[in-house]
C-alpha cells in the first residue's frame, strides 16, 4: 500500500514538473522567436517566388529579328533566360539587315579572286531625337556596334528638260549626330544579340501556335528549310517541326496578331491591333549597285533626292565600312512615284500576269528606272558619263516595310507595346507608335521590360 501511494505520489510530481518545463518551453520558444525576428529579416514566400524558383531557365521566344525584336533580345539576353529568335529570311535585322558577301571570280588570266561588297540595304543612318534614345545610341557606340558618319548628306533638286538632267545641290546640315554601324548594321544586330543565352534561327518561318492553359506555357511550330545535297544538285526542302516550347512570345509583326494570324487575341489588348487599327503601310525598294571602278565623284556620300522619277536616296556606302571592299558600292532607295507604279492589284489588273510573272515584270521595271536615274544624275554632276557595265545589281521590295500610319494614332494609346499577361504574350514593332527606327527600338525596350515584370526576372 505505501508502494502505491509512493509511486502516485512520484506520478504526480513528475506531472508537474512536464507541465512546467512545457510551459517553460513555449515561453522560451516565443522568447526566441521573437527575438530572432527583431534582428533577422523574415521573407514571407508567395507561391510564385516557389514556382519561379524552379531549375529550369524561363525560355523566351521572338518571332522577328528586326530592330524591335534584337533590341527585345538584347535587353532579355543580360538576364538569367533563354531567348530563342526566329527569322523567316536568310538574313537577320528587317530594315536594318546588312548584304556582305565574297565572291569567287574567274579572271582573263584564269586566276580565281575575292569580289567582296557590302550594302545596308535599308535603314541608312539614325538620327536620335528623344533623350532616351541618345543615351541608348551611346551606350550602342561604347560597345563598338555604331559610330558617327562624317560623310557629306546632300539635298539634291532634279529638273529635266528636253535634252538633259539638271542637279542643284544644297548641304543637308544635320541636327544631331548621323550614326551608322562601325562595319555596316550588321555590327549592330549582332552585338545586340551576341548573348550566350541568345539563340537565332534563321529560315524559319512560325505558322502555328498553340497556349496550354494548364501550365501556362506556349508551343511553337514552324516551316523550316534545310539544304538537302545529293550528288550533282542541291535542293531545298520545307518541313513543319516543333520549333520549342516557352513561357513568354513577343510577336514584332501586327501580322501575328491579325484575324488568322499565330495568335488569338479576341477580349484581350492586344485585339487593338486588328479591330481598332487598320494599319497602312507602303512598299518600297532597295537597290544595291556595285562596279569594279569607281564612279566619277560625286561631291557626296549620301544624297536625298527631290524631283526624282524613282529615287529618294542614293548612299555611296564604301563611306560607311570599316573594312576595305573591291567593289564600288551604291544604295538607291524609292521615292513614291515609283513605289505607286508598283501597286501589284494595279498591275494584275492592267497586265493580266501570274503572280510569279508579274513580280518578276515589276521587279525588272523599277530596276532598270532606278539605274537609269542613277546614271543620268552621275552624268549631269560629273559631265562624265558611265560605260562600265554594273557587277552586280540586287533589288530588295518592301511590301510592309514602312507604316504610313501608327496605332498610337489609329486609336490614341501611346503605349509602345501591348502585353496579354495571362497568356504572356507581348506585341512590339515601329508600327504602334511610328515608322522611325527609334519608334522600333524604344517599343522593343519597353517589351522587354514588360516581360521582366511578367516572368520576375
Amino acid at each position: 500500500m505505501r508502494e502505491w501511494r509512493t509511486a502516485c505520489a512520484w506520478i504526480l510530481a513528475m506531472g508537474a514538473g512536464m507541465s512546467i518545463f512545457c510551459r517553460f518551453n513555449r515561453n522560451l520558444r516565443g522568447t526566441i522567436v521573437r527575438n530572432f525576428s527583431r534582428h533577422v529579416p523574415v521573407k514571407t514566400f508567395r507561391q510564385r517566388d516557389i514556382v519561379t524558383a524552379r531549375a529550369t531557365k524561363s525560355k523566351i521566344a521572338v518571332i522577328g529579328s528586326g530592330i524591335s525584336g534584337c533590341v527585345c533580345a538584347g535587353i532579355l539576353g543580360k538576364k538569367d533566360c533563354d531567348i530563342h529568335v526566329f527569322e523567316s529570311a536568310e538574313t537577320i535585322g528587317g530594315r536594318t539587315a546588312t548584304i556582305d558577301e565574297n565572291i569567287k571570280v574567274d579572271t582573263e588570266e584564269g586566276l580565281k579572286e575575292d569580289d567582296t561588297f557590302m550594302f545596308d540595304i535599308g535603314t541608312q543612318y539614325i538620327s536620335p531625337k528623344s533623350e532616351n534614345f541618345i543615351k541608348i545610341t551611346e551606350e550602342w557606340a561604347q560597345n563598338g556596334w555604331i559610330k558617327p558618319w562624317e560623310g557629306r548628306v546632300v539635298s539634291l533638286k532634279l529638273s529635266k528638260n528636253e535634252e538633259s538632267l539638271r542637279c542643284e545641290t544644297a548641304e543637308k546640315v544635320a541636327k544631331s549626330p548621323r550614326w551608322i554601324g562601325q562595319d555596316g548594321f550588321k555590327s549592330l544586330i549582332n552585338g545586340l544579340l551576341e548573348s550566350e543565352n541568345t539563340k537565332v534561327s534563321k529560315k524559319t518561318l512560325v505558322n502555328r501556335a498553340t497556349f496550354d492553359e494548364e501550365v501556362k506555357s506556349w508551343k511553337l511550330y514552324g516551316i523550316v528549310e534545310k539544304e538537302v545535297i545529293s550528288e550533282n544538285t542541291t535542293t531545298i526542302e520545307k518541313s513543319e517541326e516543333i520549333l520549342g516550347e516557352f513561357d513568354a512570345i513577343i510577336g514584332t509583326s501586327r501580322e501575328n496578331f491579325s484575324p488568322g494570324g499565330l495568335f488569338e487575341v479576341s477580349g484581350t489588348d492586344l485585339e487593338k491591333i486588328s479591330k481598332f487599327a487598320p494599319i497602312e503601310n507602303k512598299q518600297s525598294f532597295s537597290l544595291c549597285i556595285a562596279f569594279r571602278n569607281p564612279l566619277p565623284d560625286l561631291g557626296f556620300e549620301g544624297a536625298l533626292i527631290e524631283g526624282g522619277r524613282s529615287i529618294a536616296w542614293i548612299s555611296k556606302e564604301n563611306s560607311k565600312f570599316s573594312t576595305d571592299k573591291t567593289l564600288n558600292c551604291w544604295v538607291l532607295q524609292s521615292n513614291e512615284e515609283i513605289n505607286s507604279f508598283a501597286s501589284a492589284e494595279q498591275q494584275v489588273n492592267v497586265l493580266n500576269l501570274e503572280n510569279n510573272d508579274l513580280k518578276d515584270y515589276l521587279l525588272y521595271g523599277i530596276t532598270y528606272r532606278m539605274v537609269v536615274e542613277f546614271l543620268e544624275i552621275v552624268e549631269s554632276i560629273t559631265g562624265k558619263s558611265v560605260t562600265e557595265e554594273p557587277f552586280t545589281i540586287q533589288i530588295k521590295r518592301w511590301v510592309d516595310g514602312i507604316p504610313m500610319t501608327s496605332l498610337a494614332g489609329n486609336i490614341d494609346d501611346s503605349r509602345r507595346c501591348l502585353v496579354d499577361k495571362e497568356k504572356m504574350l507581348v506585341s512590339c514593332g515601329d508600327f504602334h507608335s511610328g515608322a522611325r527606327v527609334e519608334d522600333a527600338v524604344l517599343s522593343g525596350e519597353e517589351a522587354a521590360h514588360n516581360v521582366i515584370e511578367i516572368l520576375d526576372l
